[in-house]
């Protein structure tokens, strides 16, 4: 849905995009407005919508002075290596955790 909504962004055609929510994911005309507003929103800041393909992030200072890397993923909790990943220090997960450099 992410993909597909951004490339309407991309192009520019954010009504395709709410006929095709409509049409396609069964929203009300109310809900596919939502949608493409707030992907919209997040293309804007971002210049990207996080997707499987696309991954997000962002590296900020924190308060104590450290540096700190911060992943977007859309699919944080579909985890298909789950036993591993809970092995994992935090992180290392790269499922929307943080963790310090």
């Amino acid at each position: 849905l992410r993909e597909r909504v951004g490339e309407f962004i991309d192009r520019g055609r954010p009504d395709e995009a709410r006929e095709w929510l409509e049409s396609e994911a069964f929203l009300e005309a109310a809900g596919a407005d939502q949608v493409v507003r707030y992907l919209a929103a997040i293309h804007a800041e971002l210049g990207v919508i996080p997707t499987r393909k696309d991954l997000v992030v962002e590296r900020f200072f924190d308060e104590t002075g450290g540096t700190t890397l911060a992943t977007t993923e859309r699919y944080e909790a579909n985890n298909t290596d789950t036993d591993q990943a809970d092995e994992r220090r935090p992180d290392q997960r790269g499922n929307g955790k943080r963790g310090t450099l």
